[in-house]
């Protein structure tokens, strides 16, 4: 058991900075034109 939920936080991190960082990426650019184009 502790070799097992040792090994799901291990492989669930790596996925999840993976697509946390992706999204992040798309979200700053994409906000950040649609700032300016809101204050219009």
């Amino acid at each position: 058991m502790a070799r097992s939920t040792s090994r799901r936080p291990a492989r669930r991190r790596s996925p999840t900075q993976r697509i946390r960082a992706t999204p992040s990426t798309r979200v700053r650019p994409g906000r950040t034109t649609r700032s300016p184009s809101a204050l219009e």
